[in-house]
């Protein structure tokens, strides 16, 4: 039997699904606005990963304007297509979005369900922390 390949790694910190990422973390991208063009790239051609890691300067702001808006959609699109890591960070920032709509809301628990149901874990976590609140 095939061992299973290990998840990619992702910048997602489990948070709670209404907090979006931990305080620390845009700090830890500071100094790395370099790579939003490499990541923009990357997501224009269809890498996932790209537009997964992409939404994170979006929501900090870093090198591209704050847009809490843009970084979920870039994350939910991730998440749609199979980047299961990106689908904790589109639950996260559901929560965070300024006058966030019941439909956006109803949109980031969905893809925390198809994150845990792929089995990632932060999904998991941020799913049953949305469960509980």
């Amino acid at each position: 039997m095939a061992k299973a390949a290990a998840p990619a790694p992702t910048p997602t910190t489990p948070v709670r699904f209404v907090d979006g990422p931990a305080p620390d973390f845009c700090g830890a991208l500071h100094g790395r606005e370099d790579i939003v063009p490499l990541f923009a790239k990357g997501c224009g051609g269809g890498d996932m990963e790209g537009c997964s890691r992409l939404a994170f300067f979006y929501q900090c702001g870093l090198g591209v304007p704050r847009d809490p808006r843009r970084a979920f959609t870039l994350a939910r699109r991730a998440c749609d297509h199979g980047y299961l890591a990106a689908c904790a960070d589109a639950g996260a920032f559901a929560g965070q979005l300024p006058g966030a709509a019941p439909a956006d809301l109803a949109a980031g628990a969905r893809a925390l369900e198809k994150g845990c149901a792929g089995n990632e874990r932060n999904s998991c976590f941020n799913l049953s922390l949305a469960i509980l609140s």
